[in-house]
């Protein structure tokens, strides 16, 4: 069902009429409503869903006896919905779960009313209390024969926290996995050229993944189908680099040069999102004169444009897979010790910032595929400050317009100026 499928935001009438023709049945995690939940209800459900598997909870949606839907006849647009269910979590939930609430979906069967959908992803920071000392909720149908928020007991709770072990074990996998690859790809093509000596230079990685992949997005065959062709506009060029032969592996696409410079981009039918490029490069430089020479480093400018590239390109491969939730974003940067930064082309430009002690920089950030989507400058200008501080280069990222400015650039490189 499309529901499962679908950004929550992209949801449209004709994907509710689809539970009506699917005959669909609550269950773990999926809910019908007729009317709008209470506060006190709402937080059960919500929480409930959270700490179990994730879920769904359809408002405006009437069901029969057993959980079956029947009808959608909507409710009445409630002002600021979104903003109202997400106070509500901080408010009444602890830790406050992340959720996800529809635009209004007008109603297949009166135009004059709504339905929302309400997306609870399974949570990494269980267990949910509501405040108030009244317990952590889980699903269940242990009671009633119809899954309802209950109570949870502490083997219970252990039980859900020891489960979510297994897909951030896989995140890690297939994180190693992709790192391996690209080692392949590096020595592959360094014995393919005699003339290379040693390592690549400082290089760029970037990982892009459901916080917890619990099951496939996609089938292989499909992937490989609907990427083959996808690019996003930039540069002028596009991206990824068109026209490059694509290569298939397990539960994988990989495009060897996609990024254009020494690079290889990954795409797998879990959502997980791999991105590395070698940015160090020898760039010509003018001393004013009509001499000059050359320098040895990281292009500031390239490095940004790239970071937004990537990141853009996850959120656009995220929506097609139709994954809506939690994303956790990796950045690591190789091979950095002493390598400077190329901040300017202009005349006179010299290199600036080296790391003089790491040789490795590597961090995480917490996102969403709504914060990919809407907010990415915020996102880009937030990992680039990060790295040029990593790296010894606070000038560029400190000050009340660092951010600003970082992203300007990120910008400027993607549009080829």
């Amino acid at each position: 069902m499309s529901i499962y499928s679908k950004a929550i935001t992209a949801l449209s009438p004709e994907d509710l009429q689809e539970l009506l023709t699917d005959q669909a049945v609550e269950n773990i995690r999926l809910e019908f409503k007729s009317v709008a939940p209470t506060k006190d209800e709402m937080l059960k459900k919500i929480s409930s869903f959270a700490n179990t598997y994730g879920g769904h909870v359809v408002i405006g949606a009437a069901a029969d006896a057993n959980g079956r839907i029947q009808a959608l006849p909507g409710i009445d647009p409630i002002d600021s919905y979104r903003q109202q269910t997400i106070q509500w979590c901080y408010d009444g939930v602890w830790p406050p779960p992340d959720i996800f609430v529809s635009d209004p979906i007008p109603s297949p069967h009166d135009s004059a009313k709504v339905c929302y959908v309400i997306n609870v992803p399974l949570s990494g920071e269980t267990p949910h209390f509501l405040n108030g000392r009244k317990g952590a909720y889980i699903r269940t149908d242990e009671f009633s024969q119809r899954f309802e928020a209950r109570l949870a007991t502490y083997e219970e709770i252990t039980h859900l926290a020891n489960r979510r072990a297994l897909p951030v074990a896989r995140r890690e996998a297939l994180l190693r996995r992709s790192v391996d690859r690209f080692g392949a790809h590096v020595k592959a093509n360094y014995a393919a050229d005699p003339g290379t000596v040693g390592d690549i230079g400082a290089t760029l990685i970037v990982t892009v993944c459901p916080t917890f992949p619990s099951r496939q997005l996609i089938q292989h065959g499909a992937l490989i189908s609907r990427f083959e062709t996808h690019h996003i506009p930039w540069r002028r060029t596009g991206f990824p680099a068109p026209n490059l032969p694509k290569v298939s592996a397990h539960e994988s696409m990989l495009i060897p040069g996609g990024a254009y410079f020494f690079s290889l981009l990954e795409m797998t039918v879990w959502g997980h999102l791999f991105y590395a490029l070698e940015l160090e490069d020898l760039l010509r430089t003018d001393d004013g004169s009509g001499g000059g020479g050359e320098l040895r480093g990281i292009p500031l400018s390239r490095m940004l444009g790239f970071l937004m590239v990537f990141l853009a390109h996850a959120s656009s491969a995220l929506t097609i897979l139709g994954y809506d939730g939690p994303l956790t974003v990796r950045v690591q940067m190789l091979r950095i010790r002493g390598i400077p930064f190329l901040v300017s082309r202009l005349r006179q430009g010299h290199p600036q910032g080296a790391a003089p002690f790491d040789n490795t920089l590597a961090f995480e950030v917490s996102a969403s595929s709504t914060r990919l989507a809407s907010d990415l400058d915020s996102l880009v200008g937030e990992i680039a400050q990060t790295i040029l501080l990593g790296l010894n280069l606070p000038g560029p990222a400190l000050g009340p317009d660092a951010v600003k400015g970082l992203v300007q650039k990120a910008k400027e490189y993607s549009e080829g100026v």
